[in-house]
């Protein structure tokens, strides 16, 4: 498989400490955008997967925090509820009752 294909990932964090909260989110904002406090919508290839890890993993204490990465088909559905989302590139959101919030407007990859 490609390296350098775009991937969409779901990446969500509980971090103990506020220092080390400041410096997982600073380093996720990169490439990451925010869906809620400690939740973001990554796009990066594989190899900037990789890097993201290993920053995070320098970062963090693993005694005490977690941080999950799980892959995102191409053209996954989101559903919301609540407050306004976020609008990206790339995802479909969708609302109560399937109501299209944002739409997928090009492919990533």
């Amino acid at each position: 498989m490609p390296r350098n294909i775009l991937h969409n990932y779901l990446l969500c964090y509980d971090i103990s400490d506020g220092r080390r909260l400041n410096r997982v989110r600073q380093a996720v904002a990169l490439t990451g955008r925010p869906l809620q406090y400690s939740v973001f919508l990554v796009t990066t290839t594989e190899k900037g997967l990789e890097k993201l890890i290993d920053d995070l993993e320098r970062e963090i204490d693993p005694r005490e925090d977690d941080i999950r990465i799980y892959p995102l088909e191409d053209h996954t559905v989101i559903q919301t509820l609540g407050q306004h989302p976020v609008q990206m590139e790339g995802i479909r959101l969708v609302g109560p009752t399937d109501r299209v919030l944002f739409e997928k407007l090009e492919s990533v990859g």
